[in-house]
């Protein structure tokens, strides 16, 4: 009997290093996958935010912040009835 037990134990425990060895792999492969997922989303994120930075920069202006929205049709103008607005 205990050489039975012995051989049944000796085979689960191969039997337990397979299969942890199966869900390293897998494991493994889901990690690279979702980091490289991550890497791609991040890059294109990063690439939005930067052009609408540097193209938004050249807009800016103390002009923006202080100066009355113009009625339509009318060029020029700025924000500050908008943030005044936003304060209250």
């Amino acid at each position: 009997m205990a050489t039975l037990d012995m051989q049944n134990t000796a085979q689960l425990a191969e039997s337990r290093r397979k299969m942890q060895s199966k869900r390293r792999i897998k494991n493994r492969i889901a990690l690279t996958l979702s980091m490289a997922t991550m890497a791609f989303g991040l890059f294109w994120l990063i690439w939005i935010l930067m052009s609408t930075i540097t193209r938004g920069i050249d807009g800016m202006s103390l002009a923006l912040f202080t100066e009355m929205t113009p009625p339509p049709n009318t060029a020029g103008g700025g924000l500050a009835n908008a943030l005044a607005g936003s304060g209250l």
